[in-house]
């Protein structure tokens, strides 16, 4: 099962622009999380999101709550919104570094998915 995590429960409704959504979404994570069902939790990370400046204080608010499979995923610039600036100049290394930080964090399982 996948799970995707857009950011700090604080911090969703900013990312998805609904009230209470963020409540939501951590619930759902609490929930997969008791029921002992094997989850992968994923991040997609734009250079103009939240995710990118918080990314590592969320990875050690997951790992608080017990998750062991994370994946970092790297927006593509092909379908997202321009507000995103997937396509920046400098994303690639910049992206490289936010997953190498997270990397150091010794993950059981942790994927990192390049948009190349």
């Amino acid at each position: 099962m996948g799970l995707d995590i857009k950011a700090l429960p604080e911090d969703y409704a900013e990312v998805t622009g609904r009230a209470h959504s963020g409540e939501t979404a951590w619930r759902s994570l609490e929930l997969v999380l008791a029921s002992g069902v094997a989850c992968e939790v994923r991040t997609t990370v734009a250079p103009a999101s939240l995710a990118a400046s918080g990314l590592t204080a969320l990875a050690e608010r997951l790992r608080e709550l017990g998750v062991t499979s994370f994946a970092v995923q790297q927006a593509r610039a092909e379908g997202a919104r321009p507000e995103f600036e997937a396509d920046r100049p400098g994303w690639d290394d910049a992206f490289a570094e936010l997953a190498n930080k997270v990397g150091q964090m010794g993950w059981p399982q942790l994927a990192i998915r390049t948009a190349r």
